[in-house]
């Protein structure tokens, strides 16, 4: 998201955070504690600032979290986390304020495609919000015992001793996911080899 914008890109955790600003945050996320982020999400309304959130991760949460939308300008959700889903991606976008882009316009006019808003109609109806969290949350504890991991306050996400961040080797220069053991693959075949 932030590659090839003529912003300044900081990091509300380690710098100063301006009045006025836009902030954005991944609530929850692996690498940062729950209380650290709603504290810098009072710190940003403090100043004024627009504050959006990515709550991608709210279903896999270990933690409950309770969220003051009074104080969120925009929240970007994914359902894939959520239900049993990989490649239809139904996701949403919910801002205070409009926003002039492809998604305002398409939801304006009806120009978008419908079917993942239609399979996310259908499956709010059959599955809970916490459906993938509840069916793999004895077995992710399992999994981190097994393999001597620590959890993170993702479920798919744990750490261990030997994985560390190598800056030369990531994602992007403002996101990276590899100081992580990702055990999403080792929950999907549990049971089906030695673990």
């Amino acid at each position: 998201m932030l590659e090839d914008k003529d912003v300044d890109v900081k990091d509300v955790f380690e710098d100063e955070i301006t009045e006025g600003s836009t902030v954005f945050f991944e609530y929850p996320s692996p690498w940062y504690e729950n209380s650290s982020i709603a504290n810098k999400i009072n710190e940003a309304k403090n100043k004024n600032c627009t504050v959006a959130l990515d709550l991608t991760w709210l279903p896999m949460s270990n933690e409950n979290i309770n969220l003051e939308l009074s104080y969120i300008d925009q929240i970007f959700f994914s359902m894939t986390k959520t239900w049993p889903l990989t490649d239809f991606r139904p996701g949403w976008r919910w801002s205070k304020h409009r926003i002039n882009d492809f998604q305002t316009i398409g939801s304006t006019y009806g120009y978008y495609t419908k079917a993942p808003a239609m399979l996310f109609m259908r499956l709010i109806d059959q599955f809970s919000f916490d459906f993938v969290y509840q069916k793999h949350e004895k077995s992710a504890k399992e999994i981190n015992a097994m393999f001597e991991l620590t959890p993170t306050n993702i479920l798919w996400f744990s750490k261990h001793q030997s994985v560390k961040h190598d800056d030369a080797k990531h994602i992007s220069n403002h996101y990276y996911l590899d100081e992580f053991v990702c055990i999403k693959k080792l929950l999907d075949f549990k049971g089906k080899y030695w673990w």
